[in-house]
């Protein structure tokens, strides 16, 4: 998991998402308006975005919550490299 949560309002563009993780060196961002969280944005979903080929959209990023408040992120990667570590 990251930590600090990195989030970005949904009335951003593309583009400025896209400048943020690259700046914070980063592949997702939780989206956010004035009521809260309400989604991810991956490197994934703006790559298909700006090719526009409309492939359906899968899960590679999960909001971890503790009481209602968004403590992390939890890549599929994350669960690769934590499979890789138990099979050792």
């Amino acid at each position: 998991m990251t930590t600090p949560i990195i989030s970005i309002y949904s009335e951003a563009t593309a583009q400025e998402a896209a400048q943020l993780m690259k700046e914070k060196r980063i592949g997702s961002l939780l989206i956010k308006r004035y009521e809260g969280y309400v989604g991810i944005v991956s490197e994934r979903d703006l790559v298909y975005k700006e090719v526009d080929e409309g492939l359906d959209p899968k899960i590679n990023h999960l909001a971890i919550t503790e009481n209602g408040d968004i403590v992390g992120i939890l890549s599929i990667k994350d669960l690769i490299d934590t499979k890789e570590k138990q099979s050792t």
